[in-house]
């Protein structure tokens, strides 16, 4: 009723400008000025499913779906889909990292890393991958319990210097400016950087762990 594309609201991203980002099983939506904007792909595509919105280094934002990858630059969608290598179309959660290479996380429990429009790495997880941060090495992901470094070459377990957090199933992933990554877990929130970890609970007065 207030113009939003659907009311099953499935991501989230706030970009620059402040503008809210709404990926949505009908359409692509933004928030600006208590307006709700739609954007949709046109032809095959315009019923596609939104699943995860990231900024897009050269402006717009990617989004991930169950029909594929979309490129918004702000007034046109650019698909990706086998013509770009995906395997599987449906994804969820998607990273552009730092240098440039796309992280998307598939529905087969597969990391894909695209570059120039193509898949040039795909890499089996444990399970299901949960989301997508980057310090000052590079890109790490969440699968089950555990953190991995991921990169073209492969998945390797994220090297802790002491034990490894007891994260239990980890739910999201997000990260700061100073490198550090955020894990939100079903055991608390924890923060990783260069190796360590410190752990919020109930303890430090989050409501339910």
């Amino acid at each position: 009723s207030d113009g939003l594309a659907d009311d099953h609201a499935t991501a989230l991203f706030e970009d620059r400008e402040g503008n809210l980002w709404v990926g949505t099983r009908g359409g692509l939506s933004m928030f600006s000025d208590v307006k709700f904007p739609l954007y949709a792909p046109e032809g095959a595509e315009q019923n596609a499913a939104f699943h995860g919105v990231c900024l897009a280094a050269g402006g717009g934002v990617w989004a991930s779906s169950d029909v594929g990858l979309f490129r918004f630059d702000g007034s046109r969608f650019t698909y990706y889909g086998t013509n770009a290598g995906m395997p599987v179309l449906w994804s969820k959660q998607v990273l552009e990292a730092s240098n440039g290479d796309l992280y998307l996380a598939d529905g087969t429990q597969n990391v894909d890393i695209f570059r120039d429009g193509k898949v040039v790495a795909r890499h089996k997880c444990p399970t299901w991958p949960t989301g997508f941060a980057e310090d000052n090495l590079g890109v790490v992901t969440g699968s089950g319990d555990h953190l991995f470094r991921v990169n073209p070459g492969g998945l390797t377990p994220y090297p802790f210097t002491n034990a490894v957090p007891d994260f239990g199933w980890i739910r999201s992933l997000n990260y700061t400016r100073d490198g550090t990554i955020l894990v939100a877990g079903v055991n608390g929130v924890f923060r990783v950087k260069d190796g360590g970890s410190e752990r919020f609970s109930t303890a430090n007065g989050l409501p339910y762990h």
